[in-house]
C-alpha cells in the first residue's frame, strides 16, 4: 500500500505520471492539498482535476473570483482567465502567436467563454528622419497608413472543442492622455477574419458580442 508522508512539504508531480489517479481517494486528497498551485501547467492541466487545487489556483492570482460565471468550475475559471489575460496583451507583428496556440493542448477542453475587454493593435513606431525637405516635398496619399489589425482568432477558436460564447472589445483601456482613434479602430481585416471565424465556429450558443470605436 502506499504512504503518504504526513509533513508539509513540497510535492512535484512528473509530466504524464498516472500515479496520482491510481492512490486512494483519501491519499489523493493529502497529495494534492500539498501540491504547489505554482506547477507547470503542461504537468497540471490534463492530469488534476480536483477542484479545490484549481480554486487555489484561482485564488493565489485573481484577488476577486466569480466562480458562477464560469459554470461554477474552478479549473474552467483558470484557464478562460489565463487565456484572456493573455489574449488582451498580445501585441500583433510583436508578440508571438505561439504563446497562445502553444497552450491549446492544455486548455482545448476546458474554455467555454471568451470575455476580452482589450484588444491591442499593432505598436506604431515613429516613422524614420528623411534627410532635406523630402518629408514636405511627400503627400500626405503617398504616406503609408500604419497597420492597425488585431490578433486574429480563426486558429485559437478552431482548436477549442467546447467555445460557446465570444464577448471582444476592440479598443485599449486606461489609455488616458495616449488616446488615438486609431487605438479603437475596427479593421476590415478584423471584420471579416471574426466572421469567418464565427461561421466556422459551431458550438457558439450565445451571438458574439463585439464592441469597438470608430472614428466618425
Amino acid at each position: 500500500m502506499c504512504s503518504v508522508p504526513n509533513t508539509v512539504t513540497p510535492i512535484s508531480v512528473p509530466k504524464d505520471n498516472p500515479v496520482l489517479k491510481q492512490l486512494l481517494p483519501e491519499h489523493q486528497k493529502k497529495v494534492l492539498n500539498q501540491l504547489s498551485p505554482d506547477l507547470p501547467l503542461a504537468v497540471t492541466a490534463n492530469l488534476i482535476e480536483d477542484e479545490n487545487y484549481w480554486r487555489r489556483c484561482c485564488t493565489q492570482r485573481w484577488p476577486v473570483c466569480h466562480v458562477d460565471e464560469h459554470g461554477g468550475s474552478w479549473k474552467r475559471m483558470f484557464f478562460e482567465l489565463h487565456l484572456e489575460n493573455l489574449l488582451k496583451h498580445f501585441i500583433p507583428s510583436t508578440t508571438d502567436p505561439e504563446v497562445i496556440l502553444s497552450l491549446l493542448p492544455l486548455y482545448r477542453n476546458y474554455v467555454h467563454t471568451i470575455r476580452v475587454d482589450q484588444f491591442l493593435p499593432p505598436v506604431q513606431l515613429p516613422p524614420p528622419l528623411q534627410g532635406g525637405d523630402q518629408s514636405d516635398s511627400s503627400s500626405e496619399g503617398e504616406m503609408e497608413e500604419p497597420a492597425t489589425d488585431h490578433y486574429q482568432l480563426g486558429d485559437l477558436v478552431a482548436g477549442l472543442s467546447h467555445l460557446e460564447e465570444l464577448d471582444l472589445v476592440y479598443g485599449v483601456k486606461d489609455c488616458g492622455m495616449n488616446f488615438e482613434w486609431n487605438l479603437f479602430l475596427f479593421t476590415y481585416r478584423d471584420c471579416h477574419s471574426l466572421a469567418a471565424t464565427v461561421k466556422a465556429c459551431h458550438t457558439l450558443k450565445v451571438p458574439p458580442a463585439i464592441l469597438s470605436i470608430s472614428r466618425i
